[in-house]
């Protein structure tokens, strides 16, 4: 089991994150993939799909593995999907991911519902202190 904690000493509106961003590769001994180190990655319940900035792609030099349509705020838009690796703060590994592009503001990386709803996410906010956890794969429910 793959887990993560994060305890803020004050009441936090954004879970953030660190994360390493690879162009998808099926893992094989001694093999080496560079990666695009992301410090501006946060979990975002409100996104259906994971979404990396342009500057990722160009990092990287992605190609799209195809194109689709996706809603947002602003209405319907074509967007390149591209395969890729995510690793989390060292904890966590999600290979695989097909990810969209997209213009995300302050951040280089969302992690939408496609990884979340993998695992397990809890946040908690007992005396204005915001603890985030996540496991993966999900292993129980939890239950107030």
């Amino acid at each position: 089991m793959q887990k993560i904690s994060k305890k803020h000493p004050c009441r936090v509106n954004t879970i953030q994150t660190d994360c390493v961003i690879t162009p998808f590769f099926e893992r094989k001994k001694g093999v080496l993939v560079s990666g695009c180190e992301v410090e501006s990655t946060v979990w975002d319940t409100g996104a259906t799909n994971t979404i990396i900035s342009s500057a990722v792609i160009d990092a990287l030099g992605l190609k799209p593995v195809r194109q689709t349509q996706i809603e947002g705020v602003g209405g319907c838009m074509d967007s390149s999907v591209y395969k890729i690796n995510i690793y989390v703060d060292g904890c966590l590994e999600f290979t695989g991911i097909e990810a969209l592009s997209g213009d995300i503001g302050d951040y280089d990386v969302i992690i939408g519902m496609d990884i979340i709803t993998l695992g397990d996410f809890v946040i908690t906010n007992k005396d204005d202190q915001t603890w985030f956890a996540f496991r993966y794969p999900s292993s129980e429910h939890i239950e107030f």
